[in-house]
């Protein structure tokens, strides 16, 4: 027997809760069709009402029950929010190191390019003083 999942809303015929026909999700996923009625969807609502009847918490405890589900719910979701950002920091954090990396290898190889330009020039005017008779320094 599969285990009952929890989904945002009905996604098949007759999309409804089989207890009070609404259509408002949550609801709970029985993973079971009637013939000539559909899937059988449990919402919220109904689930406590069914929880209560069994006995299984009185009504004061079965609303705390209740609303700590959907505190951590609450918190689920924004934790998954959460990792989603800092997914999304790490991957703009790694393209900022490799900029910079980039960044140091063209500093690098122009400070290099500088250096053999200043060469140069230094040797042309050598050469340029030594045709006028100047003395190179």
């Amino acid at each position: 027997m599969l285990d009952f999942i929890v989904i945002p809303n009905p996604i098949n015929f007759p999309q409804a809760c089989v207890a009070c026909m609404g259509q408002k999700g949550p609801v709970l996923v029985t993973h079971r069709a009637l013939h000539g009625y559909g899937d059988v969807y449990v919402c919220e609502s109904c689930a406590k009402r069914i929880s209560r009847a069994f006995g299984f918490a009185d009504g004061k405890r079965l609303d705390e029950l209740s609303s700590a589900a959907s505190t951590v719910n609450e918190r689920d979701r924004d934790i998954a929010g959460l990792s989603k950002q800092l997914t999304e920091y790490e991957r703009k954090l790694l393209d900022a190191v490799k900029r910079g990396d980039d960044l140091e290898a063209d500093v690098a190889f122009f400070e290099g390019r500088v250096s053999l330009l200043e060469g140069r020039l230094r040797e042309a005017g050598h050469s340029a003083l030594e045709l006028v008779g100047g003395e190179a320094s």
